[in-house]
């Protein structure tokens, strides 16, 4: 209601303006309404950050939002020339939002300067000593236009669910987020991702056929009708994962084992926490069977597919301090996790 006040009195003051101002002021109003639609989005990690995982309240990551025209981001860094706009509050709290034509183009925290497209990520960049989180994600008619859509959770949904997938990263920059920089460091790569594995292996036909045997035992273990066969086949899945890694990651492969624990971790965190607000009652309240569904949608990517069923797993068989675990100075993965439950 206040945010339609505030709007209010922008249009009002167009009155008295003159017609530059009025462009300006215009603008204003339409890129606020635009940005407004967005606090769904904040409201649903608010919901999942004390209701789920318990964590201390934070100060908001350097955010940068796009849509076709403009980008938008409570920096003034990222938007160096932009005009203020009213925008979504973070657990309550105004925030001050700056928007500008983009030009097909966003400069990151980091000073990089990346072209648009489909995209939701967290990173991190150096800034007074300190390792700090940042956050882009494209604006909803970007996922509309290019048809990304879900029949079992709804449109505006699924886009909720991923910004809390990749949001819940940004408070992950301590303890995920420099093992990470390690990994980098240590194997002298670069712009890792999550699907680093699948685009290697994924035309091996044996490698793919073990990937989705796994994966397939896992779901199995979740469908099973009593804990004693969920536990059983989960140890089935554990030992046909021991047995993928011991077969193919040898000799110069030998370091994406550490990566293939990394990535199943850091996915499997998103996509739990993504269903979390998608069956919580006070967000999206959906089915849990139908938005575990939904989160799998085509079940096309591996990390995020496997990585889902280890949490889903680990979850069920104990009530875990995801908070500490996931969140704190730790980076244990979900194996070593789920293997110290079951031992």
């Amino acid at each position: 209601m206040r945010n339609i006040f505030l709007i209010l009195i922008f249009t009002l003051g167009l009155i008295s303006c003159g017609e530059k101002d009025k462009k300006q002021a215009k603008q204003a109003i339409d890129q606020s309404i635009k940005l407004l639609d967005i606090q769904k989005w904040f409201d649903a990690w608010e919901l999942v950050n004390q209701e789920v995982l318990n964590l201390e309240l934070h100060e908001p990551p350097v955010m940068v939002f796009f849509d076709d025209e403009n980008v938008y981001s409570n920096s003034k860094f990222v938007v160096k020339d932009g005009i203020d706009i009213y925008g979504p509050k973070f657990f309550k709290k105004d925030l001050r939002w700056l928007t500008e034509k983009h030009n097909d183009t966003i400069l990151l925290p980091t000073g990089e300067r990346i072209p648009l497209g489909l995209m939701s990520f967290a990173g991190s960049f150096e800034q007074e000593n300190s390792n700090n989180p940042f956050f882009v994600m494209s604006m909803p008619e970007i996922w509309k236009s290019n048809n990304i859509k879900s029949v079992e959770l709804g449109d505006d949904n699924l886009y909720t669910s991923i910004f809390l997938h990749e949001f819940a990263h940004t408070q992950q920059m301590q303890n995920f987020g420099t093992k990470l920089d390690n990994l980098e460091r240590i194997n002298k790569l670069n712009n890792l991702n999550d699907d680093i594995i699948q685009k290697i292996f994924e035309k091996d036909s044996s490698y793919a056929i073990a990937i989705q045997r796994e994966i397939e035992t896992f779901y199995s273990a979740l469908a099973a009708e009593t804990q004693e066969d969920l536990i059983l086949l989960t140890r089935e899945g554990l030992d046909l994962y021991n047995q993928r890694q011991q077969k193919y990651f040898v000799e110069d492969y030998m370091l994406y084992k550490d990566l293939d624990d990394f990535f199943l971790t850091m996915e499997g965190i998103g996509q739990y926490i993504s269903l979390a607000w998608l069956s919580h009652p006070k967000g999206a309240n959906i089915d849990k069977k139908t938005a575990i569904k939904g989160v799998r949608r085509d079940k096309s990517w591996w990390s995020q597919d496997e990585g889902f069923a280890l949490f889903l797993i680990y979850c069920s068989i104990i009530n875990p301090e995801l908070d500490a675990e996931m969140f704190g100075k730790e980076s244990k993965s979900i194996i070593q996790l789920l293997s110290n439950t079951l031992n």
